[in-house]
């Protein structure tokens, strides 16, 4: 009996959703060393940003990581997230 692995169809991906690896990847274009998927988890939470799950795989926008990842390359990841913890409002600066 043969088994078959569910794959998401490119379809079923929204536009602009990346799995983590995938990000790594695009990340590792900019020039730049690419974050540790666990480092880009504690982003999505400490952040809030919303992933989205297909057939078991998380997907997280590539946009929404770009933010803190350029904090990341500065040295600034710390005072990015004092300024969230601070109140500010509305999408990541």
């Amino acid at each position: 009996m043969a088994i078959s692995i569910a794959q998401p169809r490119a379809s079923q991906i929204p536009r602009g959703l990346v799995k983590y690896q995938e990000a790594r990847r695009l990340f590792a274009e900019t020039g730049h060393k690419p974050p540790p998927e666990t480092t880009m988890r504690r982003w999505v939470q400490d952040f809030g940003l919303r992933t989205t799950k297909i057939n078991g795989r998380v997907y997280v926008s590539y946009s929404d990581l770009l933010v803190p990842h350029a904090a990341w390359v500065n040295h600034t990841y710390s005072e990015l997230l004092a300024t969230r913890a601070a109140g500010a409002t509305g999408t990541i600066p």
